[in-house]
Protein backbone atom coordinates (compact mmCIF):
# COMPACT_ATOMS: atom_id res chain seq x y z
CA UNK A 1 0.00 0.00 0.00
CA UNK A 2 1.09 3.53 -0.82
CA UNK A 3 -0.26 4.79 2.96
CA UNK A 4 -1.62 3.50 6.27
CA UNK A 5 -5.75 3.76 5.93
CA UNK A 6 -7.23 5.91 8.04
CA UNK A 7 -10.86 4.90 10.20
CA UNK A 8 -12.83 6.94 12.01
CA UNK A 9 -14.01 5.01 14.68
CA UNK A 10 -17.65 5.70 15.83
CA UNK A 11 -18.62 7.13 19.73
CA UNK A 12 -22.11 4.96 20.13
CA UNK A 13 -21.35 2.21 22.89
CA UNK A 14 -24.10 -0.29 21.38
CA UNK A 15 -22.55 -2.49 18.66
CA UNK A 16 -24.73 -2.77 15.67
CA UNK A 17 -26.16 -5.94 14.27
CA UNK A 18 -25.30 -5.62 10.35
CA UNK A 19 -21.65 -3.96 9.28
CA UNK A 20 -22.72 -2.41 6.08
CA UNK A 21 -19.08 -2.34 3.85
CA UNK A 22 -19.11 0.05 0.95
CA UNK A 23 -16.07 0.36 -1.32
CA UNK A 24 -15.98 3.20 -3.11
CA UNK A 25 -13.52 4.22 -5.88
CA UNK A 26 -14.35 7.66 -7.42
CA UNK A 27 -18.07 7.85 -6.26
CA UNK A 28 -18.42 11.30 -5.55
CA UNK A 29 -21.11 11.32 -8.26
CA UNK A 30 -22.90 8.49 -6.87
CA UNK A 31 -23.02 8.05 -3.46
CA UNK A 32 -25.41 11.16 -2.53
CA UNK A 33 -28.21 8.59 -4.02
CA UNK A 34 -26.97 5.68 -2.34
CA UNK A 35 -27.25 7.45 1.37
CA UNK A 36 -30.59 8.66 0.61
CA UNK A 37 -31.45 4.86 0.18
CA UNK A 38 -29.62 3.72 3.73
CA UNK A 39 -32.06 6.92 4.91
CA UNK A 40 -35.16 4.63 3.92
CA UNK A 41 -34.00 0.98 5.29
CA UNK A 42 -36.94 -0.31 7.25
CA UNK A 43 -34.36 -1.43 10.08
CA UNK A 44 -34.19 1.14 12.66
CA UNK A 45 -30.73 3.13 11.92
CA UNK A 46 -29.04 2.26 15.40
CA UNK A 47 -29.30 -1.65 14.14
CA UNK A 48 -26.17 -0.94 11.03
CA UNK A 49 -23.57 0.59 10.70
CA UNK A 50 -22.23 1.72 7.48
CA UNK A 51 -18.79 1.00 6.39
CA UNK A 52 -17.17 3.63 3.76
CA UNK A 53 -14.18 2.72 1.99
CA UNK A 54 -12.46 4.77 -0.32
CA UNK A 55 -9.84 3.51 -2.22
CA UNK A 56 -7.78 5.80 -4.91
CA UNK A 57 -7.04 9.22 -5.30
CA UNK A 58 -8.94 11.93 -3.74
CA UNK A 59 -11.91 12.57 -5.24
CA UNK A 60 -14.23 14.37 -2.75
CA UNK A 61 -15.72 11.16 -1.48
CA UNK A 62 -14.20 11.27 1.79
CA UNK A 63 -15.14 15.03 2.42
CA UNK A 64 -18.91 13.88 1.70
CA UNK A 65 -19.06 10.97 4.20
CA UNK A 66 -16.98 13.46 7.15
CA UNK A 67 -19.97 15.67 6.33
CA UNK A 68 -23.08 12.96 6.40
CA UNK A 69 -21.42 11.90 9.34
CA UNK A 70 -21.34 15.63 11.00
CA UNK A 71 -24.99 15.52 10.58
CA UNK A 72 -26.67 12.27 10.60
CA UNK A 73 -28.00 11.94 14.11
CA UNK A 74 -29.58 8.38 13.68
CA UNK A 75 -27.40 6.28 11.31
CA UNK A 76 -23.82 4.87 12.50
CA UNK A 77 -21.68 6.35 9.32
CA UNK A 78 -17.98 5.30 9.45
CA UNK A 79 -14.74 5.91 7.03
CA UNK A 80 -11.52 4.21 5.99
CA UNK A 81 -9.59 6.16 3.67
CA UNK A 82 -6.39 4.38 1.10
CA UNK A 83 -4.88 5.68 -1.80
CA UNK A 84 -4.01 1.98 -2.82
CA UNK A 85 -6.95 1.78 -5.85
CA UNK A 86 -7.96 -1.90 -5.17
CA UNK A 87 -11.79 -2.98 -4.09
CA UNK A 88 -9.91 -6.19 -2.62
CA UNK A 89 -7.74 -3.79 -0.25
CA UNK A 90 -11.04 -2.21 0.81
CA UNK A 91 -13.26 -4.82 1.46
CA UNK A 92 -10.46 -6.74 3.27
CA UNK A 93 -10.26 -3.02 5.60
CA UNK A 94 -14.29 -2.81 5.88
CA UNK A 95 -13.79 -6.49 7.05
CA UNK A 96 -11.42 -6.23 9.62
CA UNK A 97 -13.17 -2.93 11.07
CA UNK A 98 -16.82 -4.11 11.15
CA UNK A 99 -18.48 -4.02 14.60
CA UNK A 100 -21.55 -5.95 13.47
CA UNK A 101 -23.02 -9.67 14.12
CA UNK A 102 -23.38 -9.66 10.26
CA UNK A 103 -21.78 -8.11 7.37
CA UNK A 104 -23.34 -7.31 3.99
CA UNK A 105 -21.99 -5.69 0.81
CA UNK A 106 -23.11 -2.96 -1.33
CA UNK A 107 -21.44 -1.43 -4.59
CA UNK A 108 -21.64 2.61 -4.80
CA UNK A 109 -23.60 2.82 -8.03
CA UNK A 110 -26.19 -0.22 -6.58
CA UNK A 111 -29.28 -0.04 -4.10
CA UNK A 112 -31.65 -1.80 -1.53
CA UNK A 113 -35.05 -2.00 -1.15
CA UNK A 114 -36.81 -0.69 1.76
CA UNK A 115 -37.15 -3.80 3.78
CA UNK A 116 -33.96 -5.15 2.47
CA UNK A 117 -31.46 -5.19 5.67
CA UNK A 118 -34.79 -6.00 7.64
CA UNK A 119 -35.77 -8.70 5.96
CA UNK A 120 -32.05 -10.29 5.87
CA UNK A 121 -31.65 -9.70 9.57
CA UNK A 122 -34.92 -11.88 10.54
CA UNK A 123 -33.49 -15.04 9.36
CA UNK A 124 -29.90 -14.53 9.88
CA UNK A 125 -28.20 -17.11 11.75
CA UNK A 126 -24.39 -17.47 12.11
CA UNK A 127 -24.14 -20.57 10.25
CA UNK A 128 -26.41 -19.41 7.94
CA UNK A 129 -25.58 -17.42 4.65
CA UNK A 130 -28.50 -15.66 3.73
CA UNK A 131 -28.78 -15.36 -0.07
CA UNK A 132 -31.35 -12.10 -1.62
CA UNK A 133 -32.98 -11.89 -4.73
CA UNK A 134 -31.25 -9.36 -7.32
CA UNK A 135 -32.80 -7.15 -9.86
CA UNK A 136 -30.32 -5.88 -12.65
CA UNK A 137 -31.52 -2.10 -13.83
CA UNK A 138 -29.63 0.24 -16.16
CA UNK A 139 -30.68 3.06 -14.26
CA UNK A 140 -32.81 3.70 -11.19
CA UNK A 141 -35.90 4.49 -13.73
CA UNK A 142 -35.90 1.08 -15.38
CA UNK A 143 -37.71 -2.15 -15.35
CA UNK A 144 -35.85 -4.66 -13.01
CA UNK A 145 -34.73 -7.72 -14.51
CA UNK A 146 -34.86 -10.43 -12.57
CA UNK A 147 -34.63 -13.40 -15.15
CA UNK A 148 -30.84 -13.98 -15.20
CA UNK A 149 -28.58 -17.08 -14.19
CA UNK A 150 -28.30 -16.19 -10.34
CA UNK A 151 -31.91 -16.11 -9.65
CA UNK A 152 -32.72 -18.87 -11.82
CA UNK A 153 -30.54 -20.67 -9.72
CA UNK A 154 -32.09 -20.04 -6.43
CA UNK A 155 -35.32 -18.97 -7.16
CA UNK A 156 -36.21 -22.80 -7.12
CA UNK A 157 -34.93 -22.68 -3.74
CA UNK A 158 -36.85 -19.87 -1.95
CA UNK A 159 -37.54 -19.87 1.11
CA UNK A 160 -35.21 -23.13 2.20
CA UNK A 161 -32.09 -24.18 3.50
CA UNK A 162 -29.83 -25.94 1.34
CA UNK A 163 -26.42 -26.43 0.57
CA UNK A 164 -23.94 -24.69 -1.23
CA UNK A 165 -24.53 -27.83 -3.46
CA UNK A 166 -27.62 -26.66 -4.38
CA UNK A 167 -26.77 -22.99 -5.13
CA UNK A 168 -23.33 -22.33 -6.09
CA UNK A 169 -24.57 -19.13 -7.64
CA UNK A 170 -24.06 -18.14 -3.85
CA UNK A 171 -20.56 -17.75 -5.17
CA UNK A 172 -20.91 -15.75 -8.04
CA UNK A 173 -21.41 -12.56 -7.23
CA UNK A 174 -20.52 -10.39 -3.88
CA UNK A 175 -23.58 -9.16 -3.47
CA UNK A 176 -26.73 -9.53 -2.14
CA UNK A 177 -26.25 -11.77 0.97
CA UNK A 178 -25.96 -11.72 4.43
CA UNK A 179 -22.86 -13.37 6.35
CA UNK A 180 -22.03 -14.16 9.52
CA UNK A 181 -19.14 -11.77 10.24
CA UNK A 182 -16.94 -14.18 12.89
CA UNK A 183 -16.95 -16.51 9.60
CA UNK A 184 -15.85 -13.14 7.31
CA UNK A 185 -12.87 -12.17 9.27
CA UNK A 186 -11.19 -15.59 8.70
CA UNK A 187 -10.59 -14.62 5.12
CA UNK A 188 -9.22 -12.59 2.65
CA UNK A 189 -9.76 -10.99 -1.10
CA UNK A 190 -7.32 -11.90 -2.75
CA UNK A 191 -6.41 -7.96 -3.25
CA UNK A 192 -3.56 -9.34 -6.88
CA UNK A 193 -6.28 -9.68 -9.28
CA UNK A 194 -9.08 -6.59 -10.30
CA UNK A 195 -11.84 -8.95 -10.91
CA UNK A 196 -12.63 -12.54 -10.02
CA UNK A 197 -11.61 -11.99 -6.94
CA UNK A 198 -15.13 -11.81 -5.24
CA UNK A 199 -16.02 -15.76 -6.87
CA UNK A 200 -12.62 -16.90 -5.27
CA UNK A 201 -13.90 -15.21 -1.88
CA UNK A 202 -16.86 -17.03 -1.75
CA UNK A 203 -15.45 -20.10 -3.20
CA UNK A 204 -13.14 -19.99 -0.41
CA UNK A 205 -15.72 -19.39 2.01
CA UNK A 206 -18.38 -22.41 1.25
CA UNK A 207 -15.88 -24.85 0.69
CA UNK A 208 -13.88 -23.99 4.43
CA UNK A 209 -16.91 -23.43 6.45
CA UNK A 210 -19.58 -25.39 7.76
CA UNK A 211 -22.38 -23.22 6.62
CA UNK A 212 -26.01 -23.64 4.91
CA UNK A 213 -27.59 -20.91 2.48
CA UNK A 214 -30.76 -19.77 3.62
CA UNK A 215 -32.61 -18.76 0.27
CA UNK A 216 -35.01 -15.82 0.71
CA UNK A 217 -38.09 -15.78 -1.25
CA UNK A 218 -38.89 -13.00 -3.73
CA UNK A 219 -41.90 -11.60 -1.80
CA UNK A 220 -39.63 -11.22 1.38
CA UNK A 221 -39.13 -7.64 0.73
CA UNK A 222 -35.34 -7.97 0.28
CA UNK A 223 -33.90 -6.69 -3.31
CA UNK A 224 -31.07 -6.48 -4.34
CA UNK A 225 -30.39 -3.99 -7.49
CA UNK A 226 -27.91 -4.05 -9.19
CA UNK A 227 -26.91 -1.36 -11.67
CA UNK A 228 -25.88 -3.03 -15.08
CA UNK A 229 -23.28 -1.12 -16.44
CA UNK A 230 -21.01 -1.49 -19.72
CA UNK A 231 -17.90 0.03 -18.35
CA UNK A 232 -18.14 -2.10 -15.03
CA UNK A 233 -15.07 -4.33 -14.67
CA UNK A 234 -17.09 -7.87 -14.96
CA UNK A 235 -18.18 -6.39 -18.72
CA UNK A 236 -14.55 -4.97 -19.83
CA UNK A 237 -13.40 -7.72 -22.28
CA UNK A 238 -9.62 -6.96 -22.18
CA UNK A 239 -6.94 -9.43 -22.52
CA UNK A 240 -5.97 -8.52 -18.97
CA UNK A 241 -9.42 -9.94 -18.08
CA UNK A 242 -8.97 -13.13 -19.86
CA UNK A 243 -5.75 -13.85 -17.78
CA UNK A 244 -7.42 -13.60 -14.95
CA UNK A 245 -10.44 -15.84 -15.66
CA UNK A 246 -7.64 -18.28 -16.34
CA UNK A 247 -5.74 -17.85 -12.79
CA UNK A 248 -9.48 -18.12 -11.30
CA UNK A 249 -9.54 -21.27 -12.92
CA UNK A 250 -6.36 -22.23 -11.61
CA UNK A 251 -6.96 -21.90 -8.00
CA UNK A 252 -10.84 -22.53 -8.26
CA UNK A 253 -9.81 -26.27 -9.14
CA UNK A 254 -7.10 -26.19 -6.31
CA UNK A 255 -10.11 -25.59 -4.04
CA UNK A 256 -11.63 -28.40 -5.67
CA UNK A 257 -8.72 -30.97 -4.94
CA UNK A 258 -8.77 -29.56 -1.38
CA UNK A 259 -12.48 -29.83 -0.85
CA UNK A 260 -13.38 -33.01 -2.57
CA UNK A 261 -17.00 -32.22 -0.99
CA UNK A 262 -17.57 -29.45 -3.13
CA UNK A 263 -16.45 -30.78 -6.55
CA UNK A 264 -19.37 -29.89 -7.99
CA UNK A 265 -20.87 -26.24 -7.38
CA UNK A 266 -17.43 -25.27 -7.93
CA UNK A 267 -17.26 -27.01 -11.12
CA UNK A 268 -19.90 -24.92 -12.39
CA UNK A 269 -18.27 -22.01 -11.20
CA UNK A 270 -14.97 -22.88 -13.12
CA UNK A 271 -17.42 -23.18 -16.48
CA UNK A 272 -18.79 -19.61 -15.78
CA UNK A 273 -14.99 -18.50 -15.88
CA UNK A 274 -14.59 -20.18 -19.09
CA UNK A 275 -18.18 -18.95 -20.74
CA UNK A 276 -16.07 -15.43 -20.17
CA UNK A 277 -13.54 -16.82 -21.89
CA UNK A 278 -16.04 -16.90 -24.72
CA UNK A 279 -17.85 -13.79 -24.05
CA UNK A 280 -13.57 -12.37 -24.95
CA UNK A 281 -13.37 -14.83 -27.90
CA UNK A 282 -16.97 -14.11 -29.94
CA UNK A 283 -15.93 -10.42 -29.40
CA UNK A 284 -12.30 -10.86 -30.74
CA UNK A 285 -12.16 -14.00 -32.61
CA UNK A 286 -8.45 -12.76 -33.42
CA UNK A 287 -7.12 -13.73 -30.34
CA UNK A 288 -8.09 -17.18 -29.69
CA UNK A 289 -4.54 -18.12 -30.40
CA UNK A 290 -3.19 -16.27 -28.10
CA UNK A 291 -5.90 -17.23 -25.51
CA UNK A 292 -4.89 -21.19 -26.23
CA UNK A 293 -1.43 -20.22 -25.14
CA UNK A 294 -2.04 -18.57 -22.67
CA UNK A 295 -4.18 -21.69 -21.11
CA UNK A 296 -1.26 -23.95 -22.24
CA UNK A 297 1.58 -21.59 -20.05
CA UNK A 298 -0.93 -21.90 -17.12
CA UNK A 299 -1.20 -25.61 -16.65
CA UNK A 300 -4.04 -26.36 -15.38
CA UNK A 301 -5.03 -29.86 -15.69
CA UNK A 302 -7.90 -30.57 -17.40
CA UNK A 303 -9.11 -27.35 -18.60
CA UNK A 304 -12.65 -26.67 -19.67
CA UNK A 305 -12.06 -25.68 -23.21
CA UNK A 306 -15.03 -27.15 -24.39
CA UNK A 307 -17.03 -24.32 -22.82
CA UNK A 308 -15.69 -20.97 -24.25
CA UNK A 309 -15.13 -23.53 -27.72
CA UNK A 310 -18.74 -24.64 -28.37
CA UNK A 311 -19.52 -21.04 -27.15
CA UNK A 312 -17.76 -19.45 -30.59
CA UNK A 313 -17.99 -22.31 -32.95
CA UNK A 314 -19.96 -21.77 -36.18
CA UNK A 315 -18.06 -25.08 -38.10
CA UNK A 316 -19.48 -28.26 -37.96
CA UNK A 317 -16.68 -31.31 -38.30
CA UNK A 318 -18.83 -34.46 -40.07
CA UNK A 319 -16.46 -37.56 -38.52
CA UNK A 320 -17.98 -41.39 -38.83
CA UNK A 321 -14.90 -42.19 -36.22
CA UNK A 322 -13.42 -39.70 -33.98
CA UNK A 323 -11.21 -39.35 -31.30
CA UNK A 324 -11.05 -41.99 -28.45
CA UNK A 325 -11.56 -44.26 -31.26
CA UNK A 326 -8.70 -46.23 -31.94
CA UNK A 327 -9.38 -46.17 -35.68
CA UNK A 328 -6.72 -44.74 -38.34
CA UNK A 329 -9.69 -42.23 -40.05
CA UNK A 330 -10.35 -40.93 -36.63
CA UNK A 331 -6.68 -39.99 -35.86
CA UNK A 332 -6.48 -38.20 -39.38
CA UNK A 333 -9.38 -36.09 -38.44
CA UNK A 334 -8.06 -35.40 -34.96
CA UNK A 335 -4.65 -34.22 -36.64
CA UNK A 336 -6.79 -31.77 -38.93
CA UNK A 337 -8.04 -30.43 -35.70
CA UNK A 338 -5.15 -30.03 -33.97
CA UNK A 339 -3.10 -28.17 -36.65
CA UNK A 340 -6.41 -25.95 -37.34
CA UNK A 341 -6.52 -25.24 -33.68
CA UNK A 342 -10.39 -23.51 -34.53
CA UNK A 343 -13.41 -24.33 -31.82
CA UNK A 344 -15.40 -26.97 -33.66
CA UNK A 345 -18.69 -29.17 -33.03
CA UNK A 346 -18.35 -32.49 -33.77
CA UNK A 347 -21.00 -35.23 -35.32
CA UNK A 348 -19.95 -38.93 -34.95
CA UNK A 349 -20.90 -42.30 -34.50
CA UNK A 350 -20.86 -44.75 -31.36
CA UNK A 351 -18.20 -47.40 -32.17
CA UNK A 352 -17.59 -49.45 -29.02
CA UNK A 353 -18.39 -52.86 -30.71
CA UNK A 354 -15.95 -52.49 -33.96
CA UNK A 355 -13.24 -50.36 -32.14
CA UNK A 356 -11.86 -49.90 -28.91
CA UNK A 357 -10.89 -46.72 -27.29
CA UNK A 358 -7.38 -44.58 -27.33
CA UNK A 359 -8.12 -41.84 -24.50
CA UNK A 360 -4.99 -40.17 -24.97
CA UNK A 361 -5.89 -39.47 -28.26
CA UNK A 362 -8.17 -36.75 -27.24
CA UNK A 363 -5.71 -34.72 -26.43
CA UNK A 364 -4.95 -34.10 -30.29
CA UNK A 365 -8.26 -32.09 -30.16
CA UNK A 366 -9.31 -31.31 -26.16
CA UNK A 367 -8.31 -27.46 -27.42
CA UNK A 368 -10.61 -27.23 -30.32
CA UNK A 369 -13.66 -29.16 -29.56
CA UNK A 370 -16.79 -27.83 -28.14
CA UNK A 371 -19.60 -30.27 -28.54
CA UNK A 372 -19.06 -33.68 -29.24
CA UNK A 373 -23.31 -35.18 -30.39
CA UNK A 374 -22.47 -39.13 -30.87
CA UNK A 375 -25.77 -40.93 -32.71
CA UNK A 376 -26.18 -44.32 -30.81
CA UNK A 377 -25.85 -47.45 -32.40
CA UNK A 378 -23.71 -50.17 -33.40
CA UNK A 379 -21.06 -48.95 -36.13
CA UNK A 380 -20.64 -50.56 -39.24
CA UNK A 381 -17.98 -50.75 -42.43
CA UNK A 382 -20.56 -50.51 -44.81
CA UNK A 383 -24.22 -51.87 -44.19
CA UNK A 384 -26.91 -49.56 -45.77
CA UNK A 385 -29.56 -49.42 -43.65
CA UNK A 386 -27.10 -48.83 -40.44
CA UNK A 387 -25.49 -46.00 -42.54
CA UNK A 388 -28.81 -44.58 -43.48
CA UNK A 389 -30.00 -44.58 -39.24
CA UNK A 390 -26.37 -42.55 -38.53
CA UNK A 391 -27.72 -40.00 -41.24
CA UNK A 392 -31.18 -39.62 -39.75
CA UNK A 393 -29.88 -39.53 -36.33
CA UNK A 394 -27.13 -37.29 -37.23
CA UNK A 395 -29.31 -34.70 -39.25
CA UNK A 396 -32.29 -34.70 -36.42
CA UNK A 397 -28.93 -34.29 -33.42
CA UNK A 398 -27.62 -31.08 -35.58
CA UNK A 399 -31.43 -29.53 -35.88
CA UNK A 400 -31.54 -29.69 -32.35
CA UNK A 401 -27.87 -28.43 -31.83
CA UNK A 402 -29.12 -25.29 -34.05
CA UNK A 403 -31.98 -24.50 -32.19
CA UNK A 404 -29.98 -24.46 -28.85
CA UNK A 405 -27.14 -22.15 -30.48
CA UNK A 406 -30.21 -19.92 -31.61
CA UNK A 407 -27.93 -19.98 -35.51
CA UNK A 408 -27.21 -22.54 -38.19
CA UNK A 409 -23.88 -23.79 -38.52
CA UNK A 410 -21.65 -20.99 -41.11
CA UNK A 411 -19.52 -24.41 -42.76
CA UNK A 412 -19.03 -28.45 -42.16
CA UNK A 413 -16.45 -30.51 -43.31
CA UNK A 414 -16.59 -34.09 -43.54
CA UNK A 415 -13.65 -36.84 -44.18
CA UNK A 416 -13.94 -40.51 -45.81
CA UNK A 417 -12.79 -43.12 -44.58
CA UNK A 418 -15.96 -44.18 -43.86
CA UNK A 419 -18.67 -43.34 -46.75
CA UNK A 420 -21.56 -42.08 -44.44
CA UNK A 421 -19.87 -38.87 -42.79
CA UNK A 422 -20.17 -37.60 -46.90
CA UNK A 423 -23.72 -38.30 -47.26
CA UNK A 424 -24.77 -36.67 -44.16
CA UNK A 425 -22.69 -33.83 -45.38
CA UNK A 426 -24.73 -33.70 -48.54
CA UNK A 427 -27.77 -34.01 -46.97
CA UNK A 428 -27.18 -31.21 -44.58
CA UNK A 429 -25.80 -28.86 -47.73
CA UNK A 430 -29.06 -29.50 -49.33
CA UNK A 431 -31.23 -28.54 -46.59
CA UNK A 432 -29.13 -25.46 -46.09
CA UNK A 433 -27.51 -24.95 -49.61
CA UNK A 434 -25.36 -21.43 -48.17
CA UNK A 435 -23.39 -24.04 -46.02
CA UNK A 436 -20.32 -24.16 -47.31
CA UNK A 437 -18.99 -27.87 -47.35
CA UNK A 438 -15.72 -29.53 -47.53
CA UNK A 439 -15.46 -32.57 -48.14
CA UNK A 440 -11.90 -34.84 -48.25
CA UNK A 441 -11.40 -38.14 -49.87
CA UNK A 442 -8.51 -40.76 -48.65
CA UNK A 443 -7.24 -43.40 -50.73
CA UNK A 444 -8.64 -46.34 -48.95
CA UNK A 445 -11.87 -45.26 -50.76
CA UNK A 446 -10.04 -46.01 -53.83
CA UNK A 447 -8.22 -49.15 -52.85
CA UNK A 448 -7.73 -51.61 -49.97
CA UNK A 449 -5.16 -52.01 -47.80
CA UNK A 450 -3.63 -54.76 -50.08
CA UNK A 451 -3.39 -52.35 -52.92
CA UNK A 452 -6.09 -53.39 -54.73
CA UNK A 453 -8.67 -50.86 -56.74
CA UNK A 454 -12.17 -51.47 -54.93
Amino acid sequence: MNNPPTIALPSPSILPEISVIVATHNGLERLPELLENFRTQTLEPERFELIFITNGPDDGSASLIRRERAVSLAMQVRLITTTYPSVAVARNLGIAAARGTYITFVDDDDWLSPGYLQALLEVAHPSKIVLAPMANCADRESVPDFDHYLNRGMFKFSGMTVSFAKVSEVAAANSAKLVSSAILKRHRYMHELTSGEDVLFWSEVLSTEKVKVRVLAPGAGAVYYRHVREASVSRTLTRKFVQERISTIGKLKTMALDAPKHTVPLGRLINGQASNIGRFLMKHPEDRTWVLDEILAADIPDFPYAIFNAQTTDHLVISYAFPPYNDTSALVVGRRVCIARQPIDVITQQLDNIRGRDLPSLELVRESVGNVMTVKGRGVFAHWGRISEFIAGGADTVAKRELVRGRPYKSIYSRTQLPAAHILGALLKIRNPKLHWTAEFSDPMKIDAMGNVR
